[in-house]
C-alpha cells in the first residue's frame, strides 16, 4: 500500500479493502489533524464514490465485518468504522429526515453539509479538498454556515445545535459575527437574531430528548460558558428564545 497519513493507521484494513483511491476522511479527525492536535477519542467518518452495495462486497471479500443499520442513508459501518457513499439531499415540507441519492462528486457531497469546517476532505496519501475555505474558517477558529442557513436551518432545527458546538470547540467567532460561505467560499453576513429565529420557529421538530442530549454536547465543549453569555448578551430582547435555544 502507498505511503499513508498517520491519521488512517487506524483504519488502515478498511483502506485496504476498498481501496485507498476510494476513501477520503471528513469530519473531526481532519480537523484535528488540520489544527495539529491529538485526535484521541475523535472517530474516524470515511466517504467514498463507490455505491453502498460495492463497499459491503468488497469489505466482506476482505473479511471485514459489516454492520447495515444506515444503509438507507449510504452508510455501511466497515469494522466498526462508518463508510458513507457520496451523496445528496433532499428534504420534504416538515420533515428533518432527508431523502438521499448517490453520487460520484465530491464538490455535490460538500454542497449538502452544514458548516465550511465539516466540509475538509482529507485522502489517504495527503490531498486536501476544500470547496469553501474550511481550513482558512478552521484556523480563524469561524464556524461558517455552508449554503443559506434561511434554507438549511429550517430543514434540520439541529444544526442551531449543531452550530452551537462547533463554537463551542473553536471559540466565539462565528457567533459575533455570522457567515454563510456560498460557492467558492465567498462569505456572506448574517445576523443572529435571524438566525436565532428561524431556529425558535422550528424547535417543535426537535424531541426534548434529543436537545437535552444536543446541550450536554454543548456544555462539554472548552467554550461552552462563553457561548451561552454571549447568546444571553445578544438575545436579551427576545426571553422566549432564550430560554428555548441557550444551552
Amino acid at each position: 500500500m502507498a505511503l499513508m497519513l498517520p491519521l488512517f493507521a487506524p483504519v488502515t484494513p478498511v483502506v485496504a479493502a476498498l481501496g485507498a483511491g476510494n476513501i477520503l476522511a471528513v469530519g473531526g479527525a481532519v480537523r484535528a489533524h488540520l489544527l495539529q492536535q491529538s485526535g484521541a477519542g475523535v472517530d474516524i467518518d470515511l466517504c467514498t464514490p463507490l455505491l453502498p452495495e460495492e463497499v459491503i462486497k468488497r469489505a466482506q471479500a476482505a473479511g471485514l465485518a459489516t454492520d447495515l443499520k444506515g444503509l438507507k442513508w449510504g452508510c455501511v459501518v466497515v469494522a466498526g468504522i462508518e463508510v458513507t457513499t457520496l451523496r445528496t439531499e433532499v428534504y420534504a415540507m416538515g420533515s428533518r429526515y432527508p431523502q438521499v441519492a448517490f453520487t460520484t462528486d465530491l464538490a455535490t457531497d460538500a454542497a449538502r453539509r452544514d458548516f465550511s469546517v465539516n466540509a475538509i476532505y482529507l485522502a489517504p496519501d495527503g490531498t486536501l479538498h476544500d470547496f469553501y475555505k474550511g481550513l482558512e474558517h478552521l484556523q480563524a477558529a469561524k464556524v461558517v454556515w455552508l449554503g443559506n442557513p434561511v434554507q438549511k436551518l429550517p430543514q434540520d432545527p439541529v444544526r442551531w445545535w449543531r452550530w452551537l458546538r462547533f463554537c463551542g470547540r473553536l471559540g466565539v467567532a462565528g457567533l459575533q459575527a455570522p457567515a454563510w460561505a456560498g460557492v467558492g467560499g465567498i462569505e456572506m453576513p448574517l445576523t443572529l437574531t435571524a438566525l436565532a429565529a428561524l431556529a425558535f420557529n422550528r424547535q417543535g421538530a426537535v424531541s426534548k430528548a434529543r436537545r437535552a442530549t444536543e446541550i450536554a454536547l454543548i456544555n462539554a465543549t472548552p467554550h461552552a460558558h462563553a457561548v451561552s453569555s454571549l447568546l444571553r448578551q445578544q438575545l436579551a430582547g427576545y426571553p422566549d428564545w432564550v430560554e428555548e435555544l441557550i444551552p
